[in-house]
């Protein structure tokens, strides 16, 4: 049967076999009648369904969906819009990626690799959300946070250079912004991986503490740490390690040791080759002008050469006045005594 004209059914139709229409087909737009499909079949696939539309489809208002969605390709907008909402007025949760089977979740991710411009991802409001990741966070670019004066850590440790090869830790650690310089102020592993590279961000000095030899010898119980000009081009100025001091490298004793010019407030009395001690000595032996192989065994004092002394008691704690020499006890000598 053919129509060239309207059809108007007022009732319920039942068509036995395939409709076809070359045209368009209207639902007169009143709120109360509708097109309603009673098909029950299920769809598994693109072109089975109780409703198949082989071209696009355009809807001007809500889509109610009872069970899954399944989108074979891309979901975006319409030209001319900008933004899309995934939960916007009555989501409580929602689940991105909780198939046992997904194992790759991509958000910001140009699929062609060539965008040319950087992509700003938002998760939560600005005040009251938090992130929560229940496993491992990968970051291999550069962390910034905005706005942020304190960064507040509960864990009690930071694991840097993680899973990473043996011998690679070299360079770990952290660096402080100071005046535009992400690299200012640095506490760095040092070359060697025996230390750590210390530099103020304030300060051109770079200084590798080398914490390797800071060992002391068998039977010391204190040591001197030295601090010498790095020779060894690892990138520092110099070295802060446990070393050998010689007299020379002290700048306090350097005039007063190796010159035997006295150095104090009273001026006037300095003199060339002379080792002047200001206050008490206190010693378990005394040598002067004698090698160790030639020291007497049993002498708490042994002097080769001139000895000059203005005041002396010999066994007593006082010498009296009236005597240069003051001997308590019995003298022997197996000599002259001269006396003018």
């Amino acid at each position: 049967m053919s129509l060239g004209a309207k059809l108007r059914v007022a009732g319920k139709s039942a068509f036995e076999s395939d409709v076809s229409i070359n045209a368009n087909l209207f639902v007169i737009d009143v709120s109360a009648r509708h097109l309603d499909l009673r098909g029950t079949r299920n769809s598994d696939g693109v072109g089975s369904g109780a409703l198949i539309v082989q071209g696009g489809a355009s809807i001007g208002n809500d889509l109610n969906v009872g069970g899954n969605l399944y989108i074979n390709n891309y979901l975006d907008v319409v030209d001319g819009t900008d933004h899309i909402h995934f939960g916007y007025t009555n989501t409580r949760k929602m689940y991105i990626g909780s198939s046992d089977f997904t194992d790759e979740i991509r958000i910001g991710t140009s699929i062609s690799g060539v965008r040319g411009e950087d992509v700003d991802i938002y998760i939560g409001s600005d005040t009251n959300s938090r992130v929560h990741i229940l496993g491992n966070l990968l970051v291999p670019g550069q962390v910034v946070f905005q706005n942020q004066s304190t960064l507040e850590i509960i864990n009690k440790t930071i694991l840097l250079n993680d899973q990473a090869a043996p011998g690679t830790s070299y360079g770990a650690g952290i660096y402080i912004r100071e005046d535009g310089s992400d690299t200012a102020g640095q506490i760095l592993v040092n070359p060697n991986i025996s230390g750590f590279v210390l530099k103020a961000p304030k300060s051109n000095n770079i200084v590798n503490f080398e914490t390797n030899n800071m060992v002391l010898p068998p039977g010391l119980g204190r040591g001197i740490l030295t601090i010498v000009p790095t020779t060894t081009g690892d990138g520092s100025n110099y070295t802060i390690a446990r070393g050998v001091v010689d007299i020379s490298d002290i700048q306090m004793l350097d005039a007063s040791l190796n010159n035997r010019v006295m150095r104090n407030h009273v001026t006037s009395a300095t003199q060339v080759n002379t080792q002047v001690i200001d206050g008490k000595l206190s010693m378990t032996g005394l040598y002067v002008n004698k090698l160790e192989a030639t020291v007497i065994s049993n002498a708490q004092v042994d002097i080769s050469g001139n000895t000059i002394v203005s005041r002396m008691g010999l066994g007593s704690s006082v010498v009296r006045p009236a005597y240069v020499l003051d001997i308590s006890g019995n003298a022997f000598t197996n000599g002259t005594i001269l006396q003018w």
